[in-house]
């Protein structure tokens, strides 16, 4: 019985690995629940909407971490997605991760961009 490598390597725990793969969908629930909650004191508080860049700003970088951790998860890995092993399960949720965060900071800073031409028409 052989054992390879990355048999054995030491891998995240599946709580880590979950988490960091759908960190992004979180950060992007959060962001878009907590700006329609601020939209209606925005019309009557222009200040408001430095809030609402701010919150941008900070979930936009938490997926940004999150994708540069699944990033370092994928490589860390060193296993290709298809290979039955631990390190095979866990370079797939790596890539998935980059994925899913990437796809969600897209979202966050589009709904971010929406923010400024909604502040300059109302």
């Amino acid at each position: 019985m052989s054992v390879e490598v990355d048999d054995v390597r030491e891998q995240p725990s599946a709580l880590v690995l979950w988490v960091v793969a759908f960190a992004g969908v979180a950060f992007w629930t959060a962001h878009v629940l907590i700006e329609i909650s601020l939209v209606p004191y925005s019309r009557h508080h222009h200040w408001v909407v430095w809030w609402m860049h701010g919150l941008t700003v900070v979930l936009a970088t938490a997926t940004l971490i999150a994708l540069l951790l699944s990033r370092r998860i994928a490589i860390r890995a060193n296993a290709e997605e298809g290979h039955d092993s631990p390190a095979g399960r866990t370079a797939f949720l790596g890539w998935f991760g980059i994925f899913v965060n990437a796809a969600n900071l897209v979202l966050i800073i589009v709904e971010g961009i929406y923010i400024g031409v909604l502040w300059t028409h109302a």
